[in-house]
């Protein structure tokens, strides 16, 4: 519920909400302590930020920026952990792995095994 998710608020105990599901982000905010692209996500703590999302894709919002009519990600709270930069940069790391929001559950996981094999239902899935 809304007023649980409020409780986890702090950067000892953050989680945010968005797209129907609730994620722990302690890890991600342990782990890039005093960086600038957490401060975004830790102003939203103990919230949703679904209003970040492409529902259909679940992916980072996007325009089209009319300066440069480029395709950009939408992120009016700032640039956050794994959002690239709008422009080229030279102290950017593109290897940083894959995006905190796209975690799979292991459910979402054996559905897309089962495209390929029908019995997966049978394996013995651990997480």
């Amino acid at each position: 519920t809304p007023a649980e998710m409020s409780e986890h608020n702090t950067s000892a105990d953050l989680w945010v909400s968005f797209l129907g599901k609730v994620y722990d982000l302690t890890p991600l905010v342990t782990q890039h302590k005093g960086e600038a692209l957490i401060l975004p996500i830790m102003e939203f703590a103990g919230r949703d930020i679904s209003s970040w999302f492409n529902a259909e894709t679940g992916h980072v919002l996007r325009h089209v920026d009319l300066r440069t009519n480029c395709s950009q990600y939408y992120i009016p709270r700032g640039h956050f952990i794994h959002v690239p930069p709008s422009g080229p940069r030279s102290n950017w790391a593109v290897n940083e792995g894959r995006p905190w929001w796209c975690v799979e559950t292991v459910a979402e996981v054996l559905q897309c095994y089962l495209r390929y094999n029908s019995h997966a239902h049978s394996c013995t899935w651990k997480h």
